[in-house]
């Protein structure tokens, strides 16, 4: 899964060849997210070195979905996260 974190907006879409034959629509492996659209972020578990991120985030017609990822450095993650969510909030 690669993840792609803007100035303004989150996204998430798997790799080659996951991301052929409509698979990532149909399992819903690819989000777009504007940055004042995530209501929240929260740490679930740790494992082998990756951390499981949980974040809630309403789609285009208001309504709040969920989805988890893992995450290696969880403390980058955290800081681009936080630039996008308060856009003009000191770093």
């Amino acid at each position: 899964m690669g993840i792609t974190i803007t100035d303004t907006e989150f996204g998430c879409a798997p790799h080659f060849p996951f991301n052929l034959g409509g698979l990532p629509e149909k399992l819903r492996l690819e989000h777009r997210i504007r940055g004042a659209d995530i209501v929240s972020v929260e740490h679930k578990s740790y494992r082998w070195g990756v951390e499981r991120v949980l974040i809630h985030a309403r789609n285009l017609m208001g309504t709040q979905e969920a989805f988890e990822i893992s995450i290696r450095d969880v403390r980058a993650f955290d800081q681009a996260m936080e630039r996008i969510r308060n856009p003009g909030a000191p770093s």
